[in-house]
This record gives structure tokens, C-alpha cells and sequence, in this order.
């Protein structure tokens, strides 16, 4: 009788893991399977050395995310977040993307080659509220795919 409960638990516990894996595989591969899309990302440059950073950096991609269940998977963008206790992405913010400590936290639409953070296109710097942030980011992003995009 015990291992039967033991059991159960068990592949119920590996279904709804099977489960969750296949609900962010759903909502992930569209956004990077549109070709459209695939020239510009959102890019979130934070500290995970700082409390107080990690904690804005959250809020920030929790706003994004209450904004980006409404929109189409050709509106989407993907996100990638670096961080500034990371050495290689410090230097890469810094050399290649003029991101500095200074800006921290920081939100922008980078262009892409390769999947690789290329150029910033659109930025906001020193954030203080993140929903306006997000907001904004969301905004200008849709507008620059729009601009992209084939008529």
C-alpha cells in the first residue's frame, strides 16, 4: 500500500513538471520561430549582486510579462537579461553595447545577429518605475516592428 502512494506521488509530480515544460516550450517557440522578430530582442541589464536591483529587475519582467500574454506571437520579443556581477556580460555591456554601471537598471530593444546582441536601438536608463519602463519598451517595440515589417 505504501509504495503505491509513494508511487503515485512520484508520476504525478513528473506529469505536471512535463506539463509546466510544455506550457513555457508553447509560449517561448512562437516568439522565436517568426522570422520578423528575429532581428531585435528586449535587453535587461541588471546586478544580481544588489537586492534591491534583483527585486526592481523582477517587477520590471513581471510587467513585461502581464503585457506580453496580451499580444500576438508576431508582437513578441524575446528577452534576454545580463548582469553586471558576471564578468563576461559586464564587458560585453560595456564594450559593445555602451551599457555602463551607471545605467543600471536598465531596459532596451537591441538588434540581433545571430541571436547575439548587436546594437541598441532603443534604450531606458536608470529606471525608477518599472511599469512605465515596461510600458514604454513594449510600446517602441511595436512600433519598430511595425516599421520593419514588410507592407
Amino acid at each position: 500500500m505504501n509504495r503505491r502512494v509513494k508511487g503515485w506521488k512520484w508520476r504525478s509530480g513528473l506529469l505536471a513538471t512535463i506539463g509546466t515544460l510544455l506550457f513555457v516550450i508553447g509560449m517561448i517557440g512562437p516568439v522565436q520561430s517568426q522570422s520578423a522578430n528575429a532581428d531585435y530582442a528586449i535587453l535587461i541589464v541588471g546586478d544580481e549582486g544588489t537586492a534591491e536591483m534583483l527585486r526592481e529587475e523582477k517587477v520590471l519582467i513581471n510587467e513585461m510579462a502581464k503585457t506580453i500574454r496580451q499580444q500576438t506571437p508576431d508582437q513578441r520579443l524575446p528577452i534576454y537579461s545580463y548582469h553586471f556581477n558576471k564578468e563576461r556580460e559586464r564587458a560585453y555591456c560595456e564594450n559593445k553595447l555602451n551599457v555602463l554601471s551607471e545605467d543600471l537598471l536598465f531596459v532596451g530593444i537591441v538588434k540581433l545577429k545571430d541571436k547575439v546582441p548587436l546594437k541598441v536601438v532603443y534604450r531606458v536608463d536608470r529606471i525608477s518605475n518599472p511599469a512605465r519602463a515596461a510600458n514604454d519598451i513594449l510600446d517602441r517595440a511595436e512600433e519598430i516592428l511595425a516599421e520593419s515589417s514588410p507592407q
